[in-house]
């Protein structure tokens, strides 16, 4: 038998078109809210994170019948920052309704990358939407048959390494030449690469 779950999402996940490009297809979903979680925004991102926060709601998004494979694609969309964990959901969009509670997954910042969330709250309405997506993002995954993409991949990755979360040492040039020959002959490694505006803007 075939296993699916629920996953509240309260980021960018809510974008038909970002959900759509990572698995595939855009869920059946209904508005609800996070119980005991507050969001804030990342700090120099366009994304959010939560942390448990008691008395605290968070809306979003609840996606219905999530296969195993999706979580896959979705676990490595998110990466490390996030954990995926279970959490208590109200179904109730509206706050001042009775709470009917269920059990979903979400994505939660680690502890030890809460340093990287603003003081500021997000909304998805305000900081990352206008009408029905996100104006200029797209997410390309395992964008290697294009010179200029693979490019940018190697690009991301070496101001990962630069930055002090990747041990601020910047790639070598002998580790770019390897990566741009190795990463297209493993299927097994996912890449997604966040165009903002045509500007790679994460991965």
């Amino acid at each position: 038998m075939k296993t699916t779950t629920n996953l509240f999402a309260y980021g960018i996940l809510q974008d038909p078109a970002v959900m759509q490009s990572i698995i595939g297809r855009h869920p059946a979903n209904k508005p609800a809210r996070l119980l005991d979680h507050r969001r804030f925004a990342v700090r120099n991102a366009n994304y959010p994170g939560v942390v448990q926060w008691q008395g605290i709601d968070t809306q979003g998004t609840l996606f219905f019948d999530l296969s195993e494979q999706d979580l896959v694609a979705l676990d490595a969309f998110e990466g490390d920052m996030y954990e995926r964990v279970q959490a208590q959901i109200n179904l109730h969009h509206n706050p001042s309704a009775p709470a009917v509670a269920t059990i979903a997954w979400i994505y939660r910042v680690r502890h030890e990358f809460k340093g990287k969330l603003s003081e500021d709250p997000w909304e998805f309405a305000v900081d990352c939407r206008q009408g029905n997506t996100i104006t200029g993002l797209e997410i390309l995954i395992n964008p290697y048959s294009n010179p200029q993409h693979l490019r940018a991949v190697i690009e991301v990755l070496d101001s990962y390494a630069s930055s002090p979360s990747g041990g601020a040492t910047p790639l070598s040039a002998d580790s770019k030449l390897r990566l741009a020959a190795e990463l297209p002959t493993k299927p097994w490694v996912h890449t997604f690469l966040a165009l903002l505006d045509n500007i790679p803007s994460g991965f």
